[in-house]
């Protein structure tokens, strides 16, 4: 009975949840602390990819919940659910105005199988400019640092690109993506994951408000 109540309370059993990088590092540390704060005898894992490796290991039940970037072709077996929205801007070497989209580039991007350079690859295209690649990097930072070294532009969400001891300075929002909460639709109902999915909504919700109250 004690441990039928403890599982309930999802303070008993274990949770493996994913992350892409920027949801673990910019949006939900405090989440992730707090809800561990409140469940410390649960076995909580934490795996930090990208989308597609994340997906993939939902659909072989090697995780329980993810936060990923929203894909155009569903994987089969996971259901997902919006979570928030980013936005992506284009930055080079030094900001400013941008010409013409056909002089844009070359680029420095996330590799050619990441959904968020499909994102990205689309919205140059229909801007009419030509998506020349020189380097690409599955992590934002390094692709910061080729900026700032003047090797090619990019597209990052502003978030990661703005922050830390280098930040860009964005030329032009080029698009946005949105991530969203994963789960096996075959999965049974898991209280811990209940609870942190719970727990990630209402943060983005307050943060939501927050920004409409600071600037009505």
């Amino acid at each position: 009975s004690r441990w039928a109540q403890r599982t309930k309370a999802a303070d008993e059993g274990s949770i493996r949840v994913g992350m892409i990088d920027i949801a673990a590092t910019h949006h939900f540390p405090d989440e992730l602390q707090a809800f561990r704060a409140q469940h410390p005898d649960l076995s909580f894992h934490l795996r930090v990819s990208s989308s597609r490796p994340l997906f993939e290991m939902l659909v072989k039940g090697d995780l329980d919940l993810a936060v990923c970037v929203e894909t155009s072709k569903p994987f089969p077996g996971i259901v997902t659910q919006p979570l928030l929205e980013e936005e992506l801007a284009v930055y080079r070497q030094g900001g400013g105005k941008l010409g013409p989209a056909r002089n844009w580039g070359p680029w420095v991007l996330f590799p050619e199988d990441s959904h968020t350079r499909e994102i990205i690859s689309n919205a140059l295209l229909a801007k009419g400019a030509p998506v020349e690649v020189i380097a690409d990097s599955p992590q934002p930072e390094v692709l910061r640092e080729m900026v700032n070294l003047g090797l090619g532009w990019t597209v990052l969400p502003t978030r990661q690109a703005e922050s830390g001891e280098r930040p860009l300075t964005p030329s032009e929002t080029l698009a946005r993506r949105t991530l969203v909460l994963a789960y096996r639709s075959s999965a049974a109902t898991v209280p811990a994951v209940v609870a942190l999915s719970e727990l990630l909504q209402e943060s983005v919700i307050n943060s939501v408000s927050s920004v409409r109250n600071s600037n009505p």
